[in-house]
């Protein structure tokens, strides 16, 4: 059975002085990674890990990338067994290859 989550009551305030557009960037950033602003700035201050969480648009390419990846995997087996092109199956292979990569970084 898993330890319950320790409370933290962070009732400390620190002010923090930003130009306007440094403030707007700060937001920004901390809405691409899905913190508060204040959440934000506590990890960063102590270089903690912030990961990108991706928007509905990007999962929805990552989903179709993915379909697409195993649809050309799918096209280079039977261009392979049908005794197919070489240079055909050569490209769709590097197609395939290069699909995965993407698909990688979405991963790290």
């Amino acid at each position: 059975m898993a330890r319950p989550k320790q409370i933290v009551n962070r009732d400390v305030q620190v002010r923090i002085r930003f130009t306007p557009l440094e403030k707007k960037a700060v937001e920004l950033m901390a809405e691409k990674v899905g913190l508060s602003l204040s959440e934000y700035i506590r990890r960063a201050a102590f270089n903690r890990e912030m990961k990108m969480r991706f928007t509905t648009e990007e999962l929805v390419l990552y989903k179709q990338l993915h379909v697409f990846r195993n649809n050309f995997a799918a096209i280079a087996n039977l261009v392979k067994s049908k005794g197919g092109s070489i240079e055909l199956m050569t490209a769709i292979t590097q197609l395939k290859e290069q699909m995965e990569t993407h698909l990688k970084k979405f991963h790290s």
